[in-house]
């Protein structure tokens, strides 16, 4: 199916948003032809009011810098407010899971819940018991926000998301998880170069084999020949002691001017930040024309909003 093709209904057929996995390629449409239609009618000065009155609920229990703001801008220039809850701190205190947190608010005057936490949570059996739509922003194993927003970069730099080719160099983690249903989803190859200690989870990476075409190897070259798309996450798991134990491994993973050479050339560069120039990606690289970080940080403003306007209407 070519989104280019595809024609929206302002409608999705879940009520919360999960992973990339759950979502439908025409869900996955939906979100990324609002998200375009929300940028476009800001860049246009025009008011937007899909949130105008909306409660959104919020757990993070992995504070980020860019996901707080992202967040917050999108609701609020939307019309809708937030709401912080517990933190992880308060909450073991009185000795309640994020589970007991969700499952106890439902049944506020809240419109949505928004999480992340790297706790154990069941959150297809939780949103299935919940009346209101639950929205995963992070977790160990998925992060769906980030993709379907990088999605939405691929397909406004490229213009279509059908036939281009995406490869992950390095480490993965929950982002590639994600990243790779979501691209194959929408009729992009994907080839995985990483270490063998550090690839994608075996169940999302099985599952997105039968969607298309997804390969993975330790051969660097290999993956980004011809690619379209260049894609690393920072080591951001890993402590000062572990990064000089695995420098070595790392940099043989490294994304750098001769890795870019490799791929079109007209590929980009994209990565999740924080970076650590010099280690995952080169100075270089970051530097150059390939590069769309900010681009990838900037819409995810939009992507929030397309996800919260869709669900919480």
């Amino acid at each position: 199916m070519d989104i280019n093709l595809y024609t929206p209904h302002e409608k999705l057929t879940r009520k919360s948003f999960l992973s990339m996995d759950e979502q439908t390629v025409e869900d996955i449409f939906e979100l990324l032809k609002k998200t375009r239609m929300l940028k476009r009618q800001t860049k246009a000065g025009e008011v937007i009011d899909t949130l105008q009155g909306k409660v959104l609920a919020v757990v993070n229990d992995l504070p980020s810098v860019r996901t707080k703001a992202s967040l917050s801008l999108a609701v609020k220039k939307c019309g809708g407010s937030l709401v912080y809850l517990a933190t992880r701190e308060e909450r073991k205190k009185s000795c309640e899971s994020v589970t007991d947190i969700l499952l106890s608010l439902d049944n506020f005057a809240f419109d949505g819940f928004f999480v992340r936490t790297d706790e154990k949570v069941n959150f297809p059996a939780v949103a299935q018991k919940m009346k209101r739509p639950l929205i995963c922003g992070l977790t160990q194993i998925t992060n769906p926000c980030q993709a379907l927003s990088d999605l939405y970069t691929i397909w406004e730099k490229k213009g279509k998301l059908a036939d281009l080719k995406l490869a992950w160099v390095g480490r993965c983690s929950a982002l590639t998880n994600s990243v790779i249903i979501g691209a194959v989803k929408c009729g992009m190859s994907v080839a995985v170069a990483c270490p063998k200690d550090a690839a994608p989870d075996t169940e999302v990476f099985n599952t997105a084999m039968q969607y298309g075409d997804v390969w993975m190897t330790e051969d660097v070259a290999a993956a980004v020949k011809n690619a379209d798309v260049i894609y690393t996450d920072g080591f951001f798991d890993l402590d000062e002691s572990e990064r000089l134990a695995h420098a070595k491994e790392l940099e043989a993973f490294k994304v750098t001017e001769e890795v870019m050479a490799l791929a079109n050339e007209d590929a980009i560069f994209m990565h999740n930040l924080p970076v650590y120039a010099g280690l995952e990606v080169s100075e270089g690289v970051l530097n150059s024309p390939h590069a769309i970080i900010n681009e990838q940080t900037e819409n995810r403003v939009y992507a929030l909003q397309a996800i919260l306007s869709l669900l919480l209407k």
